[in-house]
């Protein structure tokens, strides 16, 4: 017997559509800070150009960072240089935190939605003369599938959360590292 992913689905129960809803969301912020992560790493690649150039190739993309830069004192440079960039990189966690919340949300409602088959299954047993295993098997077959798709979403978006803050850092650290080396330099 074949059966398709939306005829499971709907064997879930009414969980599934809380469950659904956070995982389109977190389907499309994943894909979403792909993208911004991607241009970050071309920002701060353009911006240590600018630098170690010092604004002959290369750009800055941040209003607040431009050729005065170079004529500050070291200090209030590299103040600026990190303000900015924390300013930013505030900006891009928020998203990524969000995704880690919708994360550890949908496993719970996952659970909700495995209390609620069971107590499907068991309020047939309660209500039945004669106690069958096709009375309960759908109240836990509808308690496994939330459970299931709830973990599923979970993984998912622990999994991005995890590697976009690596990348993050990794980005961040790349950005340090370049700004001292210039420092240095001076």
């Amino acid at each position: 017997m074949k059966v398709s992913l939306w005829q499971v689905f709907l064997s879930g129960g009414p969980f599934m559509w809380p469950i659904l809803f956070f995982s389109v969301i977190a389907f499309a912020l994943i894909l979403e800070r792909a993208v911004v992560l991607i241009i970050f790493k071309n920002m701060i690649t353009g911006f240590l150009l600018f630098l170690t150039s010092k604004g002959k190739m290369g750009k800055t993309e941040i209003r607040e960072i431009d050729n005065k830069i170079f004529s500050i004192p070291k200090k209030e440079a590299d103040e600026l240089i990190s303000e900015v960039f924390q300013l930013i990189v505030d900006k891009i966690n928020r998203v990524i935190e969000l995704i880690a919340g919708i994360g550890s949300i949908a496993p719970l409602l996952g659970f909700m939605g495995t209390v609620y088959g069971m107590i499907i299954a068991f309020t047939s047993i309660a209500n039945a003369d004669r106690v069958s295993v096709k009375l309960v098997a759908g109240g836990i077959s509808q308690a496994l599938i939330t459970t299931g798709f709830g973990l599923g979403v979970a993984v998912l978006c622990l999994f991005f959360d995890q590697l976009y803050r690596f990348f993050l850092s990794a980005q961040i650290h790349r950005l340090e590292k370049g700004v001292n080396i210039f420092f240095l330099k001076i």
